[in-house]
């Protein structure tokens, strides 16, 4: 578990698994141009590839966003510097109408979505006795802070710094709530609160790159440890300076549970401290940890001694380590491989998905109640019930799937308590059952970063937007935001003549189209990979008319379902920009860096022209297609317009700050009224202004990516990069004279508040107004203040005084009072003040509670020393986790003075370890006191007494007590028997008394004595000493055949009862183990198989007196295999006369005996040595062979073949073979009545008898070998005939 106290930063990081920099070192680099970081990666793709898990995407998210923060040389811009450049051009003469409200999307809310989500979340800080105060930090929205567990959320800094709303690592200080840290990315560094979140200082901006993670010494809230881009820094002061500790890049850092001098640090190594961070040593290969990669650390409360450490293998899940010594020593759990399902850091819920995330995505933590469960997350989320030795999925990164969801690109996993929070690009989410079931909290974080926005013109509620890592997200007519596109949304278009029909994209230009408002979609083909952002337009009329700017310009006619390229060779690089004239379609306007694309014509014809600075927006004129304003990414050249379609342009930038223009804008209004969208802020000006004017009047300090108008509502809209998307009224154009306000800074008060608050608003002459303007508050008074002006009315370019009076009424917080003025001859004006109350700092407490040890059923007392007017003292019973208010009476006195009573008798053992601390209270506040702890020593008390032992003769023994009280001594005492009387064992006065070589037996007990009560004496123990059993008889060695019986037998003798442990060697006697069930004097092996050969088997005989037993010798069990013998017949088993079969024998080989076989037939032995027999239809019976092999032992081993089965089927015909012959045949008929002869007569084609026989049969047939070879040649007929005479059956045969 992350420690109890702890409160843990996730944040986004990259490392590289290898020695070479990684694309996410190069983005982290901020010394490289923009062209040269580009040069870096692109070598790096161009050897790895642009697939899933490269870094590709990520690198092309960084590259699209870092190009809006450089100067002219391509050098980056730090945040700092940006803020520094927006200060100093910062207007006073705000425009009236800029006035922004938030639209959201403050949710996700699915309808065709794939991996919807609220907003990124880099950051996350929960306290753990109050988890529902939780702060979460964005990359591009700032900090957010709830105080329901996130059933609403409230912005803390969208009007403090654009240089603060970039976080990836947030700590609660876990000894006083109302102290926070966040560390930021781009060298912001670390800024702090004392006020929880109220306001906030920088500590310091050394810490080199982005500040992954902070912690806090648990005990010690002077004691800060930073980890970040160029190692650990380590604060003894809170932060008011830092010491760098180590200079290795490092993002994960943990104290052990139980010993806050053990530390552990990650980053793409593993290292260790002793010392509380002052001094650190590495753990690698010769410790266990044998590769690199990054990597982050785990520890549990539930056991100190466990370190769980994960390492990424480039992107792909790498492997896990444990220690169980506290980091000195590891193992491998697993390692990563898709083949074994093993890459958890992959797309895939099986593990067998190649690739992965995890130089984006990662995070580890174990659960504080059970050292067993361990929790991973990259894209999706692991969980491990054994250690860490294999892991099961809980979440699938996509929607629909039935497993659960928590969106991709996890970040960080916390527990807290019994809780368990991820933070990922989707927002938070929260499991209360260890990961089985997710739910978001995220809604009401408005966070989107927004790439891109439209508007309906049709209906002024439609919306439709993409933003990163969320996909595309639609506000639809009743108001409400779907999500219904996933992946990195982009470009959006909606109809001119339909708010349901949408379009959409996704990274690098994939389109989708929806017809039903955004509850579902269909995907469109995209001619080829565009940029990171692909430019979409559509005709101003005619919704079937799309145009993209993929490799070069593409139109199509058919709504998208088909394109055609329009600028054939003159484009042939991806496109940025594209813009299509409202009043001329024909008129298209592209560019790719500087390089600007024109066609007059539909595509027919192209010019190239070239802008002064890279080109991130185009705006043609409502009316004059050759008209044109482009927004640039440059810090001279940040707004340029040209009348002559791009050849020529002038700069019109003055007033604005010197970063780039990301978006530009221009109402059709005379004169016309023009906006642009920078790295900070919206500006505006008419066409005929000098000077652009600030126009974010409540718009969070934050990039605005797209600009769009929607005309029916009067609505300016801007798509930011990390807040939404947020409205605002068009601007009025002023009249030709009157007057406007500046914006005062805010009044600020600490407690104690004053009555009165004041703050000065000037006013601003427009032309030559000179008339009074009459000032009055027009909203948001607080009830029970009012205010008054120190000049009322004013004269035209002075000022007056606004004073809140009562203000020492309000609580802390935010006061915005809206003042209006009125003059004669002139428009209204507003401007909204602010008067910001802090809360101040509660009394001084110079004297804290200290640690108080009483015994049992005494008093004692705690104690504060400060100035506060009221006391409220606090108990926890639970180590510090929880504190309650205590009351007066029965053990308590003086709960709400400065010295908290606990009376005499009232103290139990039960308090023991309770703490105590004190709430000082004054007029500002209040202060916590650190917790004093009472220990409560008991009366002395044996818990444990000592027992008894039986030993062998000469044998050592020992006896323990064990006790409960402080300052304990013992003395040990010896006697024949429990009656005694006893004496003192000389030197024994420890808690434990041990006895070496015993020979008499005795009792033995202990007088134990401590600091409360009197002494105590244990009860006496018996020390029962006794002698071996001894083996008369001894088993024998036996030699058995597979699948016999036997037995080894042993006795013997002792004067106690002897019992039996028969045990088997199977490694030749090295190693014994007991044999289950065989306690006898007999051992008996039944069905013995080869695999007991060689085994060895011992008796051990135990008598009660003596546990070490007494070992028989060994016997040795020789088991031998039984021969074997196949017989089979070749190629009949069923014969008739004339046909013939082979019965084939294959005995075994010998194994050290002498092998013979005996030939059976029916049951019967009969003589024959050879292999093969030749039969025929007379030779027809059950055949089987008996095989024995003979050892020299004595030890015959006999086996069987099966039985082969030769029969002769009876059949009707005479058989008469060869024929035709030349005299001589064979003739045969079967007997199916079982007669004992036949008579056989051979006649000539005459009628006279040449031949007869009388043949004795048997069998079912029998062969009769007739020759009659002096015959002349001829038919002869071949009568079979019963004894009796009577023709049975008559065949022909042919003598030649």
């Amino acid at each position: 578990m992350k420690y109890a106290f702890l409160l843990l930063s996730f944040f986004l990081l990259s490392f590289s698994a290898t020695a070479q920099e990684s694309v996410y070192e190069i983005m982290e680099r901020t010394d490289l141009s923009l062209k040269q970081a580009e040069q870096k990666a692109n070598a790096i793709f161009d050897r790895v590839g642009k697939e899933r898990g490269s870094g590709y995407k990520q690198f092309q998210r960084w590259l699209y966003e870092r190009k809006f923060h450089i100067d002219e040389n391509g050098t980056y811009l730090a945040p700092k510097e940006e803020w520094n450049r927006y200060e100093a051009t910062k207007q006073n003469n705000f425009v009236t109408a800029g006035n922004w409200t938030e639209l959201g999307p403050l949710t996700w809310n699915r309808t065709s979505s794939w991996n919807p989500g609220t907003g990124r979340i880099s950051a996350v800080a929960i306290h753990p006795s109050n988890e529902n105060t939780i702060y979460v930090g964005s990359p591009g929205g700032g900090i957010w802070k709830t105080t329901n567990g996130g059933g609403t959320w409230a912005p803390l800094q969208d009007y403090v710094n654009s240089n603060w709303m970039s976080y990836f690592a947030i700590t609660i200080d876990p000894n006083n709530q109302d102290i926070v840290y966040a560390g930021m990315s781009g060298s912001a560094g670390i800024i702090k609160s004392t006020n929880g979140g109220v306001t906030w200082t920088s500590i310091g901006t050394m810490f080199g790159g982005t500040v992954r993670k902070i912690v806090i010494h648990p005990s010690n809230s002077n004691i800060i440890f930073v980890a970040s881009s160029n190692g650990i820094w380590r604060s003894i002061n809170g932060g008011t300076s830092f010491v760098q500790v180590h200079t290795i890049i490092k993002e994960d850092i943990e104290f052990k549970a139980d010993d806050v001098n053990v530390m552990f640090a990650t980053g793409n190594d593993v290292w260790r401290s002793t010392n509380n961070g002052i001094t650190w040593t590495n753990v690698g290969a010769a410790q266990g940890i044998t590769n690199t990669g990054r990597t982050l650390v785990g520890v549990t409360a539930a056991n100190p001694n466990y370190v769980y450490v994960c390492q990424a293998s480039g992107s792909s899940f790498g492997r896990m380590y444990k220690s169980t010594d506290a980091g000195l020593t590891f193992t491998t759990t697993v390692v990563g491989d898709p083949a074994s399902g093993t890459n958890y850091f992959g797309y895939e819920t099986t593990g067998a998905g190649t690739g992965g995330q995890a130089t984006y995505d990662m995070a580890l933590d174990v659960s504080p109640s059970n050292a067993s469960e361990v929790y991973i997350a990259g894209i999706i989320c692991w969980k491990s019930i054994n250690e860490a030795v294999s892991f099961f999925p809980q979440t699938a990164w996509s929607l629909p799937n039935g497993l659960g969801y928590n969106h991709a690109d996890v970040h960080g996993l916390m527990w807290v308590n019994s809780t368990l929070y991820s933070n990922s690009d989707g927002g938070i989410f929260k499991s209360v059952n260890a990961g089985d079931d997710w739910t978001d909290i995220s809604a009401g974080l408005g966070i989107r970063q927004f790439y891109r926005i439209a508007n309906s013109q049709t209906n002024a509620n439609v919306i439709t937007g993409g933003a990163q890592d969320n996909g595309s997200a639609t506000r639809q007519a009743t108001g409400n935001w779907v999500d219904w596109l996933g992946a990195d949304g982009m470009e959006g278009l909606v109809s001119p003549t339909n708010h349901l029909n949408l379009w959409g994209t996704s990274q690098n230009g994939s389109i989708y189209r929806s017809i039903n408002g955004g509850n579902s979609y269909n995907g469109l083909p995209k001619p080829s990979n565009g940029q990171w952002v692909t430019p979409l337009w559509i005709h101003p009329t005619n919704e079937t008319i799309l145009y993209g700017g993929w490799t070069g310009v593409y139109k199509s006619t058919t709504s998208g379902t088909s394109w055609t390229n329009i600028s054939g060779a003159t484009i042939t690089t991806t496109l940025t920009d594209l813009a299509v004239s409202t009043s001329n379609p024909n008129y298209i306007y592209a560019s790719n860096g500087s390089t600007l694309y024109i066609t007059t014509d539909d595509g027919a014809t192209w010019a190239i022209r070239s802008a002064p600075a890279t080109i991130n927006d185009i705006c043609i004129d409502p009316t004059d297609p050759t008209k044109i304003w482009v927004a640039l990414n440059s810090t001279t050249n940040r707004v340029m317009v040209s009348t002559d379609a791009g050849a020529t342009f002038t700069n019109v930038s003055a007033g604005l700050p010197t970063f780039s223009a990301r978006t530009i804008v221009v109402d059709d209004n005379t004169p016309r009224g023009m906006y642009v969208g920078m790295n900070i802020g919206v500006y505006y000006k008419t066409e005929p202004d000098i000077n652009w004017t600030n126009f974010s009047d409540n718009l969070p300090l934050v990039a605005i990516n797209e600009l769009e108008i929607q005309k029916a509502a009067g609505k300016l809209r801007v798509a930011t990069y990390g807040r939404g998307v947020w409205e605002s009224p068009v601007a009025n154009i002023p009249p030709p004279s009157g007057f406007t306000f500046n914006t005062p800074a805010p009044a600020v008060s600490s407690c104690p508040t004053p009555s009165t608050m004041s703050l000065t608003l000037g006013t601003n002459i427009v032309g030559t107004f000179t008339n009074p303007i009459t000032l009055s508050a027009t909203a948001g008074v607080p009830v029970g203040t009012t205010i008054t002006f120190g000049t009322n009315p004013v004269t035209p370019g002075n000022s007056s005084v606004i004073n809140l009076n009562n203000a020492n009424s309000l609580a802390a917080g935010s006061y915005t009072i809206t003042i209006t003025g009125t003059a004669s001859g002139a428009s209204a004006q507003t401007r909204n003040i602010t008067y910001t109350i802090n809360a101040g700092t509660g009394p001084t407490i110079s004297a804290q509670p200290t640690n108080q040890t009483v015994c049992s059923a005494t008093s004692t007392s705690f104690s504060v020393n400060s100035s506060a007017t009221s006391f409220q003292w606090q108990v926890s019973i639970d180590g510090g986790v929880t504190f309650n208010n205590l009351t007066n009476g029965g053990v308590y006195g003086g709960v709400t003075t400065a010295t908290l009573s606990i009376l005499a008798g009232n103290i139990t053992v039960g308090f023991n370890n309770y703490q105590y601390r004190c709430i000082a209270t004054n007029v500002c506040g209040n202060t916590t006191s650190n917790a004093g702890i009472l220990v409560v020593t008991p009366a002395t008390l044996i818990n444990s007494n000592p027992t008894d032992v039986t030993i062998c003769s000469g044998n050592n023994a020992s006896f323990c007590v064990t006790a409960v009280s402080t300052n304990l001594s013992y003395q040990w005492e010896v006697a024949s028997s429990c009656n005694g009387p006893f004496t003192d064992v000389a030197g024994a006065t420890n808690a434990c008394l041990f006895i070496t070589n015993a020979l008499t037996s005795a009792v033995y007990r202990c007088k134990v004595t401590g600091t409360c009560g009197s002494a105590i004496t244990s009860t006496c123990a018996q020390l029962t000493v006794g002698s071996l059993a001894t083996v008369t008889t001894q088993p024998s060695n036996k030699e058995i055949c597979t699948g016999s019986t036997t037995s080894f037998n042993v006795d013997g003798v002792s004067a106690f009862a002897i019992s039996y442990q028969w045990q088997v060697s199977r490694d030749g006697g090295v190693s014994y183990t007991n044999i289950s069930n065989a306690t006898g004097k007999i051992l008996t092996l039944l069905t013995t198989t080869i695999a007991e050969n060689n085994n060895r088997y011992r008796c051990q005989l135990f008598t009660p007196a003596c546990p070490t037993p007494a070992n028989s010798d060994a016997a040795l069990l020789v088991v031998r295999s039984l021969p074997t013998i196949g017989l089979s017949a070749t190629p009949l088993t069923s014969l008739l006369p004339g046909q013939t079969t082979v019965l084939a024998a294959t005995p075994s080989q010998s194994v050290g005996g002498i092998v013979s076989k005996q030939w059976i037939k029916d049951g019967t032995p009969f003589n024959y040595n050879g292999n093969l027999i030749a039969l025929n239809v007379e030779k027809v019976g059950s055949y089987q062979l008996s095989i024995q092999e003979v050892f020299a032992s004595g030890l015959t081993c006999v086996n069987q073949s099966p039985v082969v089965k030769i029969t002769a089927p009876r059949s009707d015909r005479l058989f008469i073979f060869p024929n035709p012959n030349d005299g001589k045949f064979t003739v045969s008929y079967y007997n199916a009545s079982g007669n004992t002869s036949r008579i056989i007569t051979v006649y000539d084609a005459k009628g006279s008898r040449v031949y007869s026989e009388k043949l004795k049969i048997s069998g079912a047939y029998t062969l009769l070998d007739i020759n009659i070879k002096s015959t002349q040649g001829g038919i002869y007929f071949v009568v079979v005939g019963d004894t009796a005479g009577k023709k049975i059956i008559e065949g022909k045969v042919l003598i030649k």
